[in-house]
């Protein structure tokens, strides 16, 4: 069972207070501090007893220690909390960690001066920085990266204990202030890109919290290269390779893949294109081959919608035809209704009387040429007989015929 703690106040706190709550039958009794460097037994110290309501007063850079002891079933446990407020003139951290990589030397407050080896696929360094205090303030600079020499001994620093952070990079608040409680404060984080195959030197200034003192640390951070059989760094896979995938062309300046320009799917390099996306519903992509880029186009009416382009030429054709009918029908229909002539109707009912005779035996006179196709007496036709057999007639009566 733990029966001594330590608490460690920030220079901008200036009291604190002590809870406990006893467990079952337990009763808490003989509360009293040490107020002198926590050292009940210095001569000339003053022993106060107070109870858990008081707020207790702390002078920058003293420590004081609190004590209180709890009695349960004829036992007596004692209990003691060293609490030590900051001087405010801090300028060293407590902690430092570099994501996926190991610090040399390994990390303490006193030293000043720190060297690391990024792997092949880490392309930024990210800092998480412990202060002492939480009214520290930090100032981060670095160098312009150069390339790592081939005698540079820093890529012989082995990777034996890559660091871990311990909470993850985003926006923390402070907790909001209570009664009672304790603060908790969000640590510090920085980043800093590295090139492939050099390195930059990385300078942080410390200031203490009351803004009169400041500490430096500095940082050398380096970066791997690939080897001459995979010389390209992909940065979708985060691995070195012989060849750039698709959208991505070999800048072997650089040592890397980079992307192909925009409405480009495959280049050689950054002003050279040699394929072009395919079309989408409004923009077709015609490659321009003096410049080396791909040069977006409106499509046509025709080319966006050609299935209801073609419905409606097909409707409009059939539309129109149905058109032409109706005209068509209302002509012919017009002309068929047309009064027959006085002459027409005259021969015909000559005719008919003729006939009606002839079939009678009353008719003698010679054979009369008819003209069966229009109906006129005359004219080029087939010639009928005396008598109604000799035309193709039945004997008929005046009374089976009417003529109006």
């Amino acid at each position: 069972m733990v029966l001594q703690y330590q608490a460690i106040m920030d220079w901008k706190m200036k009291f604190f207070s002590v809870q406990a709550v006893p467990l079952g039958d337990a009763v808490i009794e003989n509360i009293h501090l040490c107020p002198q460097q926590a050292n009940c037994l210095k001569q000339d110290q003053s022993v106060v007893t107070m109870d858990f309501s008081r707020n207790v007063l702390v002078e920058p850079g003293t420590t004081i220690l609190y004590k209180f002891d709890v009695l349960l079933q004829g036992i007596v446990r004692s209990y003691s909390i060293m609490v030590h407020r900051l001087q405010g003139d801090e300028t060293d951290i407590r902690h430092m960690i570099v994501e996926g990589t190991t610090l040399y030397p390994e990390f303490q407050s006193s030293v000043h001066e720190y060297r690391c080896l990024l792997d092949v696929g880490t392309e930024t360094a990210l800092l998480e920085l412990h202060l002492q205090d939480a009214g520290q303030t930090i100032l981060a600079s670095a160098d312009v990266p150069i390339p790592v020499s081939a005698n540079d001994n820093i890529t012989l620093l082995p990777n034996d204990h890559p660091g871990r952070l311990r909470s993850p990079p985003m926006r923390l608040r402070r907790l909001r202030e209570e009664a009672f409680g304790e603060f908790q404060y969000p640590n510090r984080y920085l980043q800093f890109p590295v090139p492939l195959g050099s390195k930059r030197t990385v300078s942080l200034k410390v200031s203490s919290s009351d803004g009169g003192h400041f500490g430096y640390y500095s940082m050398e951070l380096a970066r791997d290269s690939c080897g001459t059989s995979e010389p390209l760094f992909d940065v979708v896979s985060g691995a070195c390779v012989r060849f750039c995938n698709m959208g991505y062309w070999a800048d072997f300046e650089a040592r890397r893949c980079k992307r192909c320009p925009d409405q480009c799917i495959s280049c050689l390099s950054a002003h050279r294109c040699v394929r072009c996306p395919q079309a989408t519903v409004l923009e077709r992509f015609v490659l321009d081959n003096v410049s080396g880029s791909c040069i977006a186009r409106e499509k046509t009416l025709w080319e966006r919608n050609p299935q209801r382009t073609m419905s409606t030429a097909l409707a409009a054709l059939c539309f129109t035809v149905f058109l032409c009918g109706l005209c068509a029908f209302n002509i012919v229909a017009s002309q068929g209704r047309k009064p027959q002539s006085k002459k027409g109707s005259v021969a015909a009912h000559a005719l008919v009387h003729e006939r009606i005779h002839s079939a009678q035996g009353g008719y003698r006179g010679p054979a009369r040429p008819w003209n069966v196709g229009n109906g006129k007496a005359g004219g080029e036709g087939h010639s009928f007989l005396r008598g109604p057999e000799a035309a193709g007639y039945a004997k008929v009566s005046a009374d089976d015929v009417d003529l109006y």
